[in-house]
């Protein structure tokens, strides 16, 4: 793993402490709250895990678009063939 700084504001540095917690957990607790690396960590994931997806999906969309007459050719010659079955 890698270390890194990042700069945040404090409005969002203190929901990040309020979430994780700052105060240790409930020593009968067995779930352990995460730590703000953790949180960050995940949310980042998260936001990494959408990005890709949108990429992904505005590739697609741009290969429709640019394919959109010969993909409404062969679905109507689809249903064509299939009419006749």
């Amino acid at each position: 793993m890698k270390t890194i700084a990042i700069s945040i504001d404090i409005e969002t540095l203190n929901s990040l402490e309020r979430i994780a917690g700052t105060v240790p957990p409930n020593p009968s607790s067995r779930r352990r709250r995460p730590n703000r690396s953790e949180i960050v960590r995940l949310a980042l994931a998260e936001f990494v895990a959408r990005q890709e997806r949108h990429d992904r999906e505005e590739r697609d969309r741009k290969a429709f678009a640019a394919n959109v007459v010969r993909l409404r050719r062969e679905e109507k010659a689809l249903v064509a063939e299939q009419a006749d079955l």
